[in-house]
């Protein structure tokens, strides 16, 4: 039963390949074998940084350009 619908009785969900398996055994064939990382140091932080740029933006209401916001970590 669902709550708060008081004739709900199954919630079918189609199976999809979210490519979560996948992610798992590259990573550790990756850890067993060795190896170039799967996702590089540079676009992990680039991505970190446009997330920072995004609630900052949101929350003061401005455009924000990540080159010249975290310049001191560009130099």
């Amino acid at each position: 039963m669902g709550y708060g619908f008081p004739r709900f009785s199954k919630f079918k969900t189609w199976r999809q390949d979210k490519g979560h398996t996948a992610e798992f055994a590259a990573f550790i064939d990756r850890v067993e074998k060795g190896g170039p990382p799967l996702i590089l140091f540079s676009e992990l932080v680039n991505v970190t940084l446009a997330s920072f740029a995004a609630m900052t933006a949101a929350r003061e209401q401005r455009t924000i350009t990540i080159q010249t916001e975290y310049a001191s970590l560009f130099s």
